[in-house]
C-alpha cells in the first residue's frame, strides 16, 4: 500500500515519508488480523480478508487526508 502510493501520488506525497507509511500500514494490518481473528475464530475467512484490507487501507487514508 505505501508504494503504491508513493508511486500513484509521488508528486503530492513527495513529502510524506516512507517509513511512516510502512509503520501505520503495518500496525493497521496487525491490527486487523488480531481483530478478525477475535471476531471469527480462525484465519482464512473472506470477512477476516475484508477487515485486513480495511485495516491496512484506512491508516494510509488518513495519512493521506491530513496532509
Amino acid at each position: 500500500m505505501a508504494l503504491a502510493v508513493k508511486l500513484l501520488w509521488r508528486r503530492d506525497y513527495k513529502g510524506l515519508a516512507w517509513r511512516r507509511l510502512v509503520l501505520w500500514g503495518g500496525w493497521g494490518g496487525s491490527a486487523g488480523v488480531i481483530i478478525a481473528l477475535a471476531l471469527l475464530g480462525r484465519d482464512g475467512k473472506m470477512l477476516g480478508y475484508g477487515i485486513l484490507i480495511a485495516s491496512v487501507a484506512l491508516p494510509q487514508w488518513w495519512l493521506m487526508i491530513r496532509r
